[in-house]
């Protein structure tokens, strides 16, 4: 899996989890909101005017009629539960009866009215119920969604830290390390992105390349260079000394005379051909010096042997 993926795996999960449990309370409040609004607006009102019906069935006071009267009216027009009509018919019968002092009229008034509140008080403790049920489960539903969002998070956690951070770590210790001149220590992605995997790749063949090739031995000083050209010039057949990096470093006398100092193809070809690790020209022959990144091209004196008699 390529590193975006797997960081917009991770992330992109812990993103939906995280809309999912909002979206969840959300919808939670939703719906508990609009059944207290139900209550307030349905039973509320009609509890309160069933209330106000045996109040002024309870006083003998000039008001009490109309008091009773609007009550009733505003009850017959906020039915609600189907329980309340044959309580609603029963008061609206016996309405003036039980207000002008009739006995038993006034007894089942007073019934019907305890019942209608009664009525609507059940139905607001339904509505309390369901209330309470829904914020009971809602609760619920956010604990399982916080308990599977950690889940996620630590497992995304961790695998990112497999998969990114302990790659990361070890290409920087092992890094470290060649600075401190651990020639040996190489890189070990393990399972992790692609791009990481090249990364390593790239590090293991760099700290090869570095070294496993013949270092650099530190500039010779003067005297060391002037011995070095002597023993060259002392060698009938041309040399050329030639750095692993493609440079001519210097070249002794008979090379001089075959006019490499002038016309320096040769020299060139040859310094090409030792940078990039590819076959001398015909002729020649090249000698690696240890513990110095300079390798010593000889011309090869073809030596004539006489014929047997």
């Amino acid at each position: 899996m390529r590193l975006r993926t797997e960081m917009q795996v991770g992330v992109g999960s812990l993103i939906a989890l995280q809309v999912l449990t909002t979206l969840g309370a959300i919808g939670l409040l939703a719906r508990i909101a609009p059944g207290i609004g139900t209550v307030l607006v349905d039973n509320v009102p009609s509890q309160a005017a069933a209330e106000e019906m045996l109040v002024a069935l309870a006083q003998d006071t000039p008001d009490a009629a109309a008091s009773f009267r609007d009550a009733l009216a505003r009850a017959q027009g906020n039915i609600t539960e189907d329980a309340e009509r044959p309580l609603l018919a029963t008061l609206a019968a016996d309405a003036e009866l039980a207000l002008a002092g009739d006995p038993s009229a006034e007894a089942r008034a007073i019934d019907a009215a305890a019942a209608l509140s009664r009525v609507n008080r059940e139905a607001i403790a339904t509505a309390d119920d369901r209330a309470r049920f829904l914020g009971t489960t809602g609760a619920w539903a956010m604990v399982v969604l916080g308990a599977v969002g950690f889940g996620v998070r630590v497992i995304v956690q961790r695998r990112l830290r497999e998969r990114i951070e302990l790659p990361i770590l070890r290409l920087d210790d092992t890094l470290r390390a060649a600075r401190r001149g651990e020639q040996h220590r190489r890189v070990f992605g393990g399972a992790c992105p692609a791009e990481l995997a090249r990364t390593t790749e790239n590090t293991n063949w760099l700290l090869a390349a570095v070294f496993e090739r013949p270092q650099v031995s530190d500039p010779p000083d003067p005297d060391d260079r002037a011995a070095t050209l002597h023993l060259l010039d002392r060698s009938p057949v041309p040399l050329v000394l030639v750095g692993t990096g493609g440079r001519v470093v210097a070249m002794n006398r008979a090379a001089m005379r075959a006019g490499w100092d002038e016309d320096p193809a040769i020299a060139r070809t040859l310094a090409d051909a030792v940078a990039s690790h590819a076959l001398l020209p015909d002729g020649w022959t090249a000698t690696a010096i240890p513990d110095a990144s300079l390798v010593l091209c000889e011309r090869v004196v073809a030596r004539c042997t006489p014929e047997p008699s």
